[in-house]
């Protein structure tokens, strides 16, 4: 809830299921968006490294070497 709320809201949350001894009735608005948030987050992430990982292969072929064969790791 802290990654897709923010900081604010996810303690106020937490706050209030402890109150509510763990009955969250009303609240899957906030728990589906704070889950869209996130997984908007990782698509963007994982976006870019296809994107940085495209480049670093253009520039090993563009030096001669392997992709896939000199790559450390």
């Amino acid at each position: 809830m802290i990654a897709g709320l923010g900081p604010k809201k996810g303690h106020k949350l937490e706050d209030m299921g402890k109150d509510a001894d763990g009955h969250f009735e009303g609240y899957e608005r906030l728990f589906k968006k704070a889950q869209k948030k996130v997984e908007q987050k990782h698509f963007r992430d994982r976006k870019a490294l296809m994107y940085f990982e495209k480049q670093r292969k253009k520039m090993q072929r563009q030096m001669g070497q392997d992709p896939y064969l000199d790559t450390p790791g």
